[in-house]
């Protein structure tokens, strides 16, 4: 099947061969379903002829009868293979435009880690990187950087990138890009306008161009450049680095863990604090590090718990940022 976008790139051409061959011999079994309820279908419909010919009727059998169970057989047939040939096309649909996405190209930024950038294509990050897209308004990757940055340390871990295809022209990246980028979990698409299609093409009929924007969507890919997850808004990180990116190697709680600011240093000091003072069952450094101020979320969480012992914990964690 010849891509529409990038015809003469024989690699990616060669990949989505594979991937329908292999997807061939896995769903067999859906082709077989599909042939025999095709033919039971034509079976039922020409069963009242094959049935006078072969049986010759006394007069006994009502015809009208038989004319209508053969009706209902063959439109429970007909269905029933218009469903299995409509989920094969669904899935062979999905495989080609995961194909097209193949060849599109991203761009590495210069990083601490990575050094010098450099431009990629997706089908050459495969086996190597897992990559989620986002797309949406500028104020909209704002807001998806700015969630994902909690999760910078795992991407790392799990191998991920997040790429985010502006909803239309930026001149400038928003704010939160730039830290991003430098930190290395943030990559440039290149070519937004054909991304910018790509997700057009991808979600036409189901939300106009202008809600896409402003609502955002996402896809991510495994590391075998399969599709893993998709949606609209912002991306479920907890679920989706639980379930489909998780880590490359097994975690280890000896791992230092990472400060990128004075504010994350401080939070972690305040955090270490209370750990050493609940192993040494040391209640007053507990009390000392709580201030005795109400919290309007606590407070309704408060309400809401079903533990007696939860109507005392309305409370703030002390913290010196």
């Amino acid at each position: 099947m010849p891509c529409r976008l990038f015809p003469s790139c024989r690699q990616s051409i060669t990949y989505f061969a594979c991937v329908c061959a292999q997807y061939t011999l896995i769903n067999r079994s859906e082709q077989l379903r599909i042939i025999f309820f095709s033919l039971s279908a034509v079976a039922s419909l020409a069963s009242p002829w094959l049935a006078q010919e072969l049986f010759p009727s006394d007069g006994s059998i009502d015809a009208l009868s038989s004319y209508a169970a053969a009706a209902g057989a063959t439109a429970l047939f007909s269905f029933l293979a218009y469903r299995e040939k409509a989920s094969r096309g669904a899935k062979l649909r999905r495989l080609e435009r995961e194909f097209e996405l193949a060849d599109f190209t991203v761009e590495q930024p210069p990083s601490a880690l990575a050094g010098r950038g450099s431009t990629t294509t997706l089908l050459a990050l495969r086996d190597k990187r897992r990559v989620v897209v986002v797309y949406g308004s500028a104020e909209r990757l704002e807001e998806m950087t700015r969630a994902a940055a909690i999760y910078r340390r795992r991407f790392t871990q799990s191998g991920v990138v997040l790429v985010p295809v502006p909803a239309s022209d930026v001149s400038k990246p928003w704010p939160s890009a730039a830290a991003a980028q430098a930190e290395g979990w943030l990559w440039k698409p290149r070519d937004e306008a054909a991304w910018r299609d790509y997700f057009t093409s991808l979600l036409s009929g189901r939300v106009d161009s202008v809600a896409l924007g402003s609502s955002g969507a996402w896809l991510a890919l495994s590391l075998k450049g399969r599709s893993c997850g998709s949606g609209l808004g912002l991306p479920p990180w907890d679920e989706l680095l639980g379930t489909k990116l998780p880590p490359l190697r097994r975690l280890s709680a000896d791992e230092a863990a990472v400060c990128t600011s004075a504010a994350d240093a401080a939070v972690l000091a305040e955090q270490a604090k209370l750990y050493d003072a609940l192993s040494r069952n040391d209640a007053e450094a507990v009390q000392k590090l709580f201030l005795p101020e109400d919290d309007e979320e606590v407070a309704r969480n408060t309400q809401q718990a079903t533990w007696a012992r939860w109507a005392r914990c309305r409370v703030l964690l002390q913290s010196p940022i």
